[in-house]
């Protein structure tokens, strides 16, 4: 009966020792499943990381197209403050010739009238 007994007990161990093969090959291949979904996404922040690293250089390189584009604004700006100046100074100078046109019309009126009064 001992033997009977220990056969009984050596299936048992068997099936068990199945069971866990069928598990430790299942949990095996979940892994390997795991293992590729996470190197699909390494692979995939790889590539967020490149094109990352391409925008922060088009960005700096845009700042720089920026920042040189405002100085040639400025410029722009400065130079046309200078001649808005301009345009008041020769606006002045026309209404001061203005000023001095009506003043030798009245004079030559003036003088008209003293010749017709001759």
């Amino acid at each position: 009966m001992e033997v009977t007994a220990l056969q009984e007990i050596n299936e048992t161990l068997e099936g068990q020792l199945e069971e866990v093969s069928e598990k430790l090959a299942n949990t095996a291949s979940d892994l390997e499943t795991k293992r590729h979904e996470n190197n699909t996404y390494l692979d995939k922040v790889s590539q967020v990381l490149v094109k990352n690293e391409s925008l922060e250089e088009e960005l700096a390189l845009s700042h720089k197209k920026q920042e040189s584009l405002n100085g040639e604004i400025d410029r722009h700006n400065d130079e046309i403050a200078r001649l808005n100046d301009d345009v008041i100074r020769l606006n002045e100078r026309i209404v001061n010739r203005d000023d001095e046109i009506v003043r030798l019309n009245n004079g030559v009126a003036r003088l008209n009238e003293e010749v017709d009064g001759l």
